[in-house]
Formats: structure tokens, sequence, C-alpha cells
């Protein structure tokens, strides 16, 4: 029977896949809940840990989840050990105003906001974020050092100060295409909306010529946008849109990364960002110019529709009222010669 070993971390990168053996084969099975590992907090993972440095604190590999407060006497360590968990955020870490040292590699993080904390570290000069997903967005170590301007090493690499110069400038023009993203992406889904609506008329005037007769409207993209804006608001947070973008970036980029290998052009993960938002606003303008094609084509469809069945109705030959039978005893009609 071959032997199954997971790799370091693996459990608590992928919480709900474990390794498990099984007699002659080697497979993943679902695991039960039973057998899966213990969500825990921070404060319980401290209350079962034997006498440790008073400047310095090791949760690795607890399968934590929530860095929830700690007693005082425990706030003042310098050093941070939190790897290998399943964390979803950092929201807790700025209890330790003097911490200097945090890893916290290999856990959950995905969204930039979930690392706003590291702002109220003004001591911290060393941070492991490896293997989360938040890594894998753009222009990653740029945001991870203007929320924590104070960072000297950053996942292992030493941070320099044209890096911190070169941050300033980069982020600066992804605000810029941020807003114009966004923009479009409220746009698109206006336009989504709207062509729901105009296919629904389309399909009405279709089926059912009373409606087509009785309801004959000119609808304008403009006019469409228009009713869209006031029936529906945007609910979705900003921030939400934005991570959102953010990872449609990311996926352009490993596309074209992929393309690129494949075609042995030479492309590697160094490459700029930039390239990555042009292709996305590319792709929205694409998006924007096929909605608006739809509206366009619907539009010229209800007036050809209604301008059909007017002529119909005005060329309809007028309808001839049926002679009366002859009244009974009466005199036969003469046949025809």
């Amino acid at each position: 029977t071959m032997a199954t070993t997971p790799p370091k971390g693996y459990a608590a990168r992928n919480p709900a896949k474990l390794w498990v053996k099984k007699a002659c084969e080697t497979c993943i099975k679902k695991p039960s809940a039973s057998i899966l590992p213990k969500p825990l907090k921070l404060s319980q993972v401290v209350r079962d840990l034997p006498a440790h440095d008073p400047l310095k604190l090791s949760a690795v590999e607890k399968y934590l989840t929530e860095l929830d407060p700690l007693p005082p006497r425990h706030t003042h360590i310098e050093t941070l050990f939190i790897s290998n968990n399943a964390l979803v955020s950092l929201v807790g870490v700025e209890q330790f105003a003097k911490l200097r040292v945090l890893s916290a590699a290999n856990n959950c993080i995905a969204s930039l906001s979930a690392l706003a904390p590291l702002a109220a570290l003004a001591h911290l000069v060393t941070l492991n974020l490896e293997y989360n997903p938040v890594t894998q967005l753009p222009n990653y170590r740029f945001h991870v050092l203007r929320i924590a301007p104070s960072l000297r090493t950053l996942d292992n690499k030493e941070v320099s100060r044209q890096e911190h110069i070169t941050g300033h400038t980069t982020l600066s023009k992804e605000e810029k295409a941020m807003r114009t993203m966004h923009s479009n992406y409220c746009l698109i889904r206006r336009l989504q909306t709207g062509v729901q609506k105009v296919l629904l008329h389309a399909e009405l005037r279709r089926t059912l010529p009373s409606y087509s007769s009785n309801v004959v409207t000119h609808y304008s993209p403009q006019t469409v946008l228009r009713l869209c804006s006031e029936q529906m608001p945007m609910e979705e947070d900003p921030e939400s849109i934005h991570e959102h973008l953010r990872r449609e970036i990311r996926k352009a980029r490993n596309v074209k990364i992929f393309s690129s290998n494949k075609h042995g052009t030479g492309s590697t993960t160094t490459d700029s960002w930039e390239s990555s938002f042009s292709d996305v606003l590319l792709q929205q303008q694409n998006k924007i110019a096929e909605l608006l094609a739809v509206v366009e084509e619907h539009s010229h469809g209800t007036n050809i529709h209604a301008s059909a069945a007017i002529k119909s109705s005005n060329s309809r030959p007028p309808t001839r009222t049926p002679k009366p039978p002859p009244k009974a005893g009466g005199k036969p009609a003469k046949p025809r010669r």
C-alpha cells in the first residue's frame, strides 16, 4: 500500500480537502465533519500554549480563523508567527502595537482590504504573506508598502527606496484606470438589465399581436440607460467591485502569460500589469458596444414592426356585408346567363 503524506500546510490551505489512506489504493476523500480540524481563535491557542517568550508568539498550523483580542500581558509581543492557518483577514493584529515581525504566510487572505489593519503597526519592519491569494493581485507589493510604509522586508525580499517611489507613480495610474473600469462595470450592469427588458418587449411583440398594436414605443440606448438607472440603483459596495475587477485583471494576465509560454515568447510573471489593465478595459468596451448594438437592433425592430402593423391595417380590404336570405314564398331569383 502506498502511503500518502500531505504537503506542509495543505490542510490549512484547503480545509475542505484532507489526505486519507485507503487499503490498496491512494485517493482523496471528502472528509466528514468529525475529522475536520476545529476552527480556533487566537485566544484559545494562547491559552493552551506552554510558557513562551514574552516578546514572541507562535501559533503555526493551529487552524486559526480569527485574531480575537488577547489579555494585555500578550499584546506587547514584537514577533508573531501565524502561518499555515485559515485566516481570511488580519483584523485583530492591530492590538500588537509594538509588533516588528509578522509571518502570516500560507493563509486564505484574498483581498487588499483584509490587510488594512497593518496600517496600525508603525514599527513593523518584516512581513511575510507568501502563498496567500492576495499576493496574486495587481501591484500587490506596492499596495502593501502603501499600507505599511515602515517595511524593510516583504515576502523575504528587501524593500528598496526606489520601490517606494515607483509604487507611488504606479498606484496613481492604477487608481485612474480603476475609476474608468468601475464606471464601465456599472454601465454594463445597467445595459444588461436594459437588454433583458428589451428582449422581453420584443418577445411580447412577436407572440402577442394585440400588444404590438396597442404598445408602440421607440426606445433609444439613452432611454434604456435612464430607465435602468432609475429602477436599478447600484447596491454593490465599491470595494467589492474593485476586488472583482482586480481578479479580472489577474485572470487576463494569467491568460497572457500562459499564451506567451505556450508560444515561447518568453513572457514572465515580472512583466508590467499595465497591459493587463488595458486588456480588461478593451473587454469592457467591447461588451458595452455589444449590448448597445442589441438595444439599437431591437429599437429599429420596434419601428419596423409598428410601421408594418399600421400599413397592414390600412391596406386591409373592406369587409362586405352579406346579403340577407330571400323571404319565404317569394319569387326565386333568375339564374344568370
